[in-house]
Parts: structure tokens; C-alpha cells; sequence
């Protein structure tokens, strides 16, 4: 099968966008599970803390279990970790999926392949607005990927 340069560059762009684009939602999952879990550990300890003798620990403890759930969720929300997560996801998906297309595609239309990058971008762009992100953002996010 015949591939030119530019099938090859896009490709090769694809394939590297989607790696990147799957570890950063790897990570905002990786922050977003370990944020759920401190708010469960957290709120278990302050419990357990607050029926044992008050004696044995320092007054100030569980206060601060107690409030590391709600700083736990701010983040979580303010954030948007979980969404964050998703949109990598779900941004590596399509990318990916254009990528193995194309790769095995006998003749694959270049051309055709870069346009439905290009509305992809677009539609990933709308999306990350949505999530707390700037529309520069994840376009940005390639670039220092790829570095």
C-alpha cells in the first residue's frame, strides 16, 4: 500500500495526538479517583476520631479530616476532573479511530481524513468550553503533549 508524506505526517499526528490525548485522561481519571477516595478515608477517619478518646489525639485532627471531603469535592468540581477525563477520553477516541482508518484504509483520502480532524477540533473545542476550560486550551494542551 501507498502512502506519500502527508499521509504519513497525518498519520503519524494522529497516532501521536491519541496516545497523548488517552495519558491525559488517564491522569484526570488517576486525580479524579484519588480525590474520591480522600473524600471516603477522610470522612471514615473523622468518624472513627470522633467516638475515640478525645485524649489520644491532637484537638485539632478532626477538624481537618473533617474538612478535607469538602476541599476534596471543590477541587473535584471547580476543576472538572471527571469531565476533564472524559473529554481526553473521548477526544483519543476519535482520533484513534481516524487514525486506524486510515492506516488501513488500501487508499485512504487524505484530504477527506484532515477534514474530519479539522471538525473534530472544532467539535472538542466547543466541549472543552463547557468543562471550565478556554476555547485555547486544548489546543494548546497538542502542542505541549507532543513536546
Amino acid at each position: 500500500m501507498f502512502r506519500d508524506t502527508k499521509s504519513e505526517e497525518l498519520l503519524d499526528e494522529l497516532e501521536t495526538d491519541g496516545e497523548a490525548f488517552f495519558k491525559n485522561g488517564f491522569w484526570n481519571n488517576i486525580i479524579d479517583l484519588s480525590l474520591t477516595v480522600a473524600i471516603v478515608l477522610a470522612s471514615l477517619i473523622a468518624t472513627g476520631l470522633a467516638v475515640a478518646e478525645p485524649k489520644s489525639f491532637p484537638r485539632w485532627l478532626i477538624p481537618t479530616l473533617a474538612a478535607i471531603p469538602a476541599a476534596a469535592a471543590a477541587i473535584q468540581k471547580i476543576a472538572g476532573v471527571r469531565e476533564r477525563s472524559n473529554w481526553y477520553f473521548m477526544y483519543a477516541a476519535q482520533v484513534r479511530s481516524l487514525a486506524t482508518r486510515m492506516k488501513y484504509a488500501s487508499s485512504p483520502n487524505v484530504e477527506e481524513i484532515a477534514n474530519e480532524r479539522a471538525n473534530i477540533e472544532i467539535k472538542m473545542e466547543e466541549a472543552w468550553t463547557k468543562i471550565g476550560g478556554s476555547v485555547a486550551s486544548s489546543t494548546g494542551h497538542r502542542e505541549t503533549m507532543r513536546k
